[in-house]
Formats: C-alpha cells, structure tokens, sequence
C-alpha cells in the first residue's frame, strides 16, 4: 500500500518523513545524557539542581521524558500503517519534537524561566 507520493516525500527532511526518526533518535540520546547527569549529582560531582531535585528529575524523565517520546515515535509511526492515513511529518513533526525538547530543557533548567518554578 503506498500511501505518500514519492518526489513530495523526497522534499522532506529525511529525519521528518516518519514520526519514530526524531523521537527514537532524540529520546534515546536524552535517556543517556540524563542518566549521566543523574549520576554526576547522585555522586556529588555536580551541585546542579534540576526541578524537584536530581532523583525525582531522573524518575520523571525516565518515565515522561524518554518513555514518552518511545511511545509517541511508535504510535506516530503505526497509526500511518494500521489506518493507511499519511501520518504526520514535515513541520508538524517538527514542532512535537520542538515542544517534547522544550519541556526537556525546562525541567532541566528550571531557572531558565524564573525562580518560581522551585
């Protein structure tokens, strides 16, 4: 079943014809950098502070920031072939992707939007 037309598809970014490549790429290369992290300040080698602290941070985004985008790079990518609908891509992949990686730095740097978020 072919269900995108090839030279619109080849306009595309190749990363962003196909919602798993962003979010598997990503997610996975944020799970590593935040375990690293976590361990930095579990060790005492770092006095960074992400919000709520370095073991409820890693918990949260374990399950919200690295789980979530898995699930949504499989499900994005899925709901294209189990209802033979073009899926989402291009800029509106992009602008998941922008929004999952926001909510990621603000976690993590919770001063960059004020005090008040401790």
């Amino acid at each position: 079943m072919q269900i995108a037309d090839l030279q619109s598809e080849q306009k595309i970014l190749h990363l962003l014809r196909l919602g798993f490549r962003p979010f598997f790429l990503l997610g996975t290369a944020f799970a590593v950098i935040a375990i690293f992290i976590w361990l930095l300040i579990l060790q005492g080698k770092s006095d960074f502070t992400p919000l709520g602290g370095g073991y409820w941070w890693h918990l949260h985004e374990m399950i919200f920031g690295f789980a979530s985008a898995i699930i949504a790079g499989f499900l994005l990518t899925a709901a294209q072939n189990w209802t033979g609908i073009q899926g989402i891509q291009h800029k509106s992949l992009l602008f998941l992707v922008v929004l999952w990686l926001l909510a990621r730095i603000t976690l993590l740097m919770p001063n960059l939007l004020g005090k008040h978020l401790r």
